[in-house]
């Protein structure tokens, strides 16, 4: 694991805990609480502000852009590999 030339180590941190927080999201299975519990917030709150901070979205926000995005993207990858079976 290493960081970027000149970029500090909190930034650092913050990039890989918002990235994994992206990950995450994409799975709606996972409340944002318990997101939030798996990165090491003590409180949803605490954890949405840091996220709005370091993306300009809430992780409720991000998540509906984002999860059927995903959705849509799978279900046509599902139909190109049926077509061409």
């Amino acid at each position: 694991m290493r960081s970027k030339p000149g970029q500090s180590v909190s930034a650092w941190i913050a990039d890989k805990t918002v990235a994994e927080a992206r990950g995450m999201l994409q799975n709606p299975a996972l409340t944002i609480k318990e997101i939030a519990i798996r990165l090491g917030f003590l409180e949803a709150p605490h954890f949405s502000n840091y996220f709005k901070k370091h993306i300009s979205q809430s992780p409720a926000e991000y998540r509906k852009l984002h999860v059927g995005r995903v959705s849509r993207l799978d279900r046509n990858r599902r139909r190109l590999q049926f077509l061409s079976s």
